[in-house]
This record gives structure tokens, sequence and C-alpha cells, in this order.
């Protein structure tokens, strides 16, 4: 229990204390009206607790390894702040007819009792995720079945808006609605794999071997959309998945999409509700909190596991965190987001606006601490054409 009390000590009590003060800006935000700002966020953590009360001069801005000004400071003190758009992507896979009668090897996903709590989820929860504290909170609902993304809701502060996304999480997704995912440059899908050994599959008789889930895919076109409708805003990412899907994308891969709009990543492994044992729902091997049950720590918060699998480490490859609950339900999912959310609210942001180029290029950015006292850097790395 004392990685759990460190950690909602780190997020849910710093930010109870925080988020309320009314201390003034120490610059203030005059970026609103700026279609080509740049924006830089981060955390820092020291002692197991969030720093809030950095000044401009305690951190450097690097701009492709020098030095650079920046005219745009924000802390979680500050009033007026930069708005907070919460991502939300949830994996709703479902099996064939076949593959529901087939044997499953590391498989123990279960949709219909996964998604149980979504008539539970009510106007209420959705106006706790949106209640403005510091900053302007939005939040964006997307999932995924298989090779297919759908975006219910873009990001709104509408509690009844996102209460109506949450409820269409059971729902077949529509064909006119359908984004299909695509595979990274270099990567195969494991139909592509067996075909190149001589392998066809039986569709009357499939096999299946762990998560027909398109996960890295779907994060990947979730960050897609979200590059192609640029927001000044703070994003983060909560993914609600199976894990690892039958491709060979790598964390990795969604780590070098991710790094032009550097939002932070929280991947949340869904277990099984019925079938026996997920192995993604698992804390792995030397490391986490085995037997650890969401339901029955404080606020329904849960585990938290560094390492593997291989869908965990997207949190710290991008500045997030990875949550494995041993149970799903509405107050599990809500104080999920919620401490994501608040680790947006306690985020710094940094930002410039670019002189005008002839030929803009990518420049790689990078957050500074000038003092290695002052704490642990969380994100504030990012790539930006200007």
């Amino acid at each position: 229990m004392a990685q759990l009390s460190r950690v909602l000590t780190l997020v849910l009590s710093t930010a109870c204390l925080f988020l309320a003060q009314q201390a003034p800006p120490s610059v203030s935000p005059t970026f609103s009206s700026e279609s080509n700002l740049v924006l830089v966020p981060f955390n820092v953590e020291r002692d197991s607790k969030f720093v809030t009360d950095l000044e401009q001069g305690d951190i450097e801005l690097l701009q492709d390894g020098k030095p650079r000004d920046f005219s745009v400071f924000e802390s979680p003190r500050t009033r007026g702040r930069t708005p907070v758009e919460l991502i939300i992507l949830f994996d709703t896979t479902t099996f064939t007819e076949a593959e529901s009668k087939a044997r499953h090897y590391l498989s123990g996903w279960n949709r219909e009792a996964t998604y149980r709590w979504v008539g539970r989820w009510t106007d209420a929860e959705s106006l706790t995720l949106l209640e403005k504290q510091a900053a302007e909170v939005r939040v964006a609902v997307y999932r995924f079945d298989r090779a297919q993304l759908q975006r219910l809701c873009r990001p709104t502060s509408d509690p009844q808006a996102l209460t109506a996304a949450i409820h269409r999480l059971p729902e077949q997704i529509p064909p006119e609605e359908a984004i299909p995912l695509s595979l990274p440059p270099g990567r195969e899908s494991s139909e592509e794999m067996m075909a190149k050994r001589g392998v066809k599959p039986d569709p009357k008789h499939p096999i299946v071997i762990g998560t027909p889930s398109w996960s890295f895919e779907a994060v990947i076109g979730v960050l897609r959309d979200l590059e192609a409708s640029p927001s000044k805003t703070v994003r983060l990412l909560a993914d609600f998945s199976q894990g690892k899907g039958p491709t060979t994308t790598m964390p990795e891969d969604v780590a070098a999409q991710d790094s032009a709009l550097e939002i932070p990543i929280y991947p949340i492994a869904l277990v099984d509700m019925g079938n026996g044992p997920s192995v993604q729902g698992q804390a792995p091997p030397g490391g986490g909190i085995h037997g650890c049950d969401a339901k029955t720590l404080p606020m329904g918060y849960t585990c938290q596991v560094v390492g593997p699998p291989t869908f965990g480490n997207l949190g710290p490859l991008t500045g997030g965190r990875a949550f494995y609950p041993q149970g799903i339900d509405e107050h599990v999912v809500s104080n999920i987001l919620e401490v994501t959310r608040n680790e947006g609210l306690l985020r710094y942001v940094l930002g410039f606006v670019p002189p005008p180029s002839a030929k803009p290029r990518k420049h790689d950015l990078e957050i500074r601490l000038k003092s290695k006292s002052t704490g642990k850097l969380i994100g504030g790395r990012r790539a930006a054409v200007y």
C-alpha cells in the first residue's frame, strides 16, 4: 500500500490543496489570439508531490539544444489559465461469433461485461469531471473496435453531451462514422505475418491468441485526428484498452506520433469481468501490487505499475502513467479520469510565438530545470515546425 499512498498523495492531495488557491499569475497569459503560438506543457515532481510554486526563473527552454526566450509562463497557481482537454479512448472490440466459440489463449476479453457500468453513468459524473477549477475543462470521447475508430464527441464542456457519448459505447460503430486505422510504416498485422509463413487462417475455426484490438493504432488514429484540429490547450489522453493487439506495432511508434503534440498518455488495462483471469489486468512480474482491487481503495484509485507489459509502457514514454485496475465500474472510471484531469490542471505551460519564416522547419523543444534540487521533470519535450 505504500506505493498507492505515494501516488494518491501525489495526484489527489496536491490537486485539492493548490487548485483552490487564487494566487496571481507570474506572467499574464496573453496568447489567446495567437494562432501560431507554440506551447510546451510539463509537470514537476519532488518528494512524492507535484511542485506548484516554481517561478519563471527556475525554468529554461531549449530549442535544438540552445536556450531561447518564452513569452508565456503558467503555473498551477495561475488564474484564467490554458483550458485542459481530456481525451478518452475506449476499446470496444467485438469478437465474431466464431471467435466467441473458439479456444482463447491469453485472452479473457468480455466486452459486454466490461461495459455494464455505462448505463449507470449520469450527468452527475460528467459534471464532476467537467467542473471548472483553475482552468476550463473539456472532454472528448473516442472508441475503437478492432481496426475501426469512431469519434463520439469533440471536446465539450457540456455534461449532457459527454453523458450521451458514454452511453453509446456498447453500440456497434456505424459504417458511416468509422475511421479506418492503419499500421505505422514497417509494421505488420498477424494475418500478414501468417501469410508470409504460408499459414491460411480458417474463419470458421479461428484461434484467438491475445487480443484482436488494434490498441496502439487506435491511439495513433486519435493523435492524428487531434493534430488535424489544433487547439491551444493542455491535452491528456486516457486509453482504456485490452492492451497490445495482433500487430507488430510498439509503444515507440505511438510516442513518435505523439512527439509533435506532447500529450501524456495514460494506459488503463481493462480486465476480464467474468471469463477467468486476464493477463493484461495483472501486475507484471517484478513490479506493482498483486491482488490490488480498485474498488477497495480510497476514491476508487487503481494500482500503478511501470514496466511490462508493453501496453503500460505508453505511460512513461509519453509522460503519463499506467493503471491496472482489477475491476471496472462507473466509480473506478470516474476516479481514474479525475486523477488524470488533475495532473493536467497541475501542469506548467511555457509558450512563445515564433518569428515568421519563409522556410519552416522542425525544431526540438525541451524544458530544463536550472537546479537539480527543484525536482523531477515529467514531460516537457516536443517537436514543432515553425
